[in-house]
């Protein structure tokens, strides 16, 4: 529906039927100016497809991005991050877990839809071979997205998403 490339952010939609009920988050947003270093959070995402929970620590701030030392695989990415306030179990919407760092190594390999039944690894491999990019990530380097540049991001879209009747008032307080 809408996005912003330089900061990866998208709004994503999915239509539900008028009589689908749903749980809404009562979510409280992180306002302080800055997060400390030593802070726990915690991601909520959906790793190799499975709703997961994850822990981690706060170790870098900037001003578009916090990195954090926790677990990160594909499916993670766009889960929330949280902190918990200090009468837990209460937690503050901190941000978007964007990334993770990763190493990028050119490996020979036969196609992507090579079957690997078909290969005797105790004979020499004689088909054609091709050059792809691999990421090897790095783990405990998070890339976590503040929630006031999500904010910032439906602002900049509000008359939009307001036109195509999303319920977002308590982000425009």
């Amino acid at each position: 529906m809408v996005s912003d490339k330089e900061k990866d952010i998208a709004l994503l939609t999915k239509k539900i039927s008028n009589n689908t009920q749903y749980t809404v988050l009562n979510r409280i947003f992180y306002n302080k100016k800055e997060i400390d270093i030593g802070t726990m959070i915690y991601i909520f995402g959906y790793p190799k497809g499975k709703q997961m929970l994850t822990q981690g620590i706060v170790g870098n701030v900037k001003k578009d991005n916090y990195i954090v030392d926790s677990n990160f695989n594909r499916g993670q990415s766009g889960g929330m991050v949280f902190i918990t306030k200090s009468d837990y179990p209460n937690f503050e919407l901190l941000g978007m877990a964007k990334s993770t760092a990763a190493d990028f190594h050119l490996l020979l390999t036969p196609l992507d839809n090579y079957q690997l039944k078909k290969y005797d690894i105790t004979i020499p491999y004689s088909d054609n071979v091709y050059i792809k990019n691999y990421a090897f990530i790095n783990p405990g380097l998070t890339n976590v997205i503040p929630i006031k540049i999500i904010n910032q991001f439906l602002r900049n879209n509000r008359k939009l998403l307001k036109n195509n009747n999303f319920l977002l008032d308590d982000f425009f307080k």
